[in-house]
């Protein structure tokens, strides 16, 4: 399934590179909870993995990452395995 990266987690004062933001296309029946993701990068092929580790609002995700994405990314797609 791919979703769409919406933003970054962040507060007032500072944003995490390494926790994304998901939606999932439409509505999901149960959880996606513990799942994998993997954002490819478009420009070298390289990939960074990272797991849906909660609920972010009504039909978004939160996800953490191993390691940051750029700031282009927001926009693009993951893949939840």
């Amino acid at each position: 399934m791919r979703c769409v990266i919406v933003n970054f987690r962040g507060g007032f004062r500072r944003r995490r590179g390494d926790e994304i933001v998901i939606r999932p296309p439409e509505k999901f029946e149960g959880s996606l909870i513990g799942r994998k993701v993997v954002w490819l990068n478009p420009r070298t092929g390289n990939k960074i993995i990272g797991k849906i580790v909660a609920a972010h609002g009504g039909a978004c995700y939160r996800a953490r990452l191993r390691s940051g994405l750029p700031g282009w990314a927001v926009g693009g797609a993951v893949e939840v395995l």
